[in-house]
């Protein structure tokens, strides 16, 4: 069973979640998705999620691509920045493959998707951290996803991030 689900980015009513989507719909007009730095940058967006984005620009070769930007608040939760590292160089086996699977299922669909993941740590302290991960396409030429954003939320269980997510009725990830 996945360690994750994947819901419709609409579906969420988190509030960040939800101005962020709006925002990218807007941008978006006839095409498959925004252009990065054209349409959206990280100024259009409400000041108290750009520490909890990270960008992703994919490259099509293994391990899908580099984040170029790893907010602060994401460095100040988990203790790492990985600007200039693959998707695919995250703490424990586990992470990579399912981030992998993640950027890779919004860059074959062009479609933004929410993703609630339990993360099993390496620290025995902290058996899991919990995760909702927004992941928002870009394409520069209407065709190919180039960039993918994400705005993170943490929680410190499962029904919590629900709760915050909106969301229920979801099976606990495997």
């Amino acid at each position: 069973m996945s360690r994750y689900v994947t819901l419709e980015a609409g579906a969420i009513r988190k509030a960040a979640f939800g101005a962020a989507l709006a925002l990218w719909e807007s941008r978006r007009g006839d095409r498959i998705a925004p252009r990065w730095k054209h349409d959206v940058d990280f100024l259009d967006f409400e000041p108290r999620v750009i520490p909890r984005m990270m960008l992703v620009e994919v490259d099509g070769r293994p391990g899908v691509g580099v984040y170029r930007f790893w907010g602060t608040g994401i460095k100040t939760y988990d203790g790492s920045d990985q600007t200039g590292g693959r998707v695919s160089t995250q703490e424990t086996p586990d992470m990579q493959e399912d981030f992998v699977a993640q950027y890779e299922q919004v860059v074959a669909t062009g479609t933004p998707r929410v993703f609630a993941t339990r993360i099993r740590l390496l620290d025995p302290t902290e058996r899991f951290k919990y995760e909702a991960s927004l992941r928002l396409p870009f394409s520069s030429d209407n065709e190919t996803v180039d960039w993918v954003l994400s705005i993170d939320y943490y929680a410190n269980a499962w029904a919590e991030l629900l709760d915050e997510l909106g969301v229920s009725g979801i099976l606990k990830p495997g």
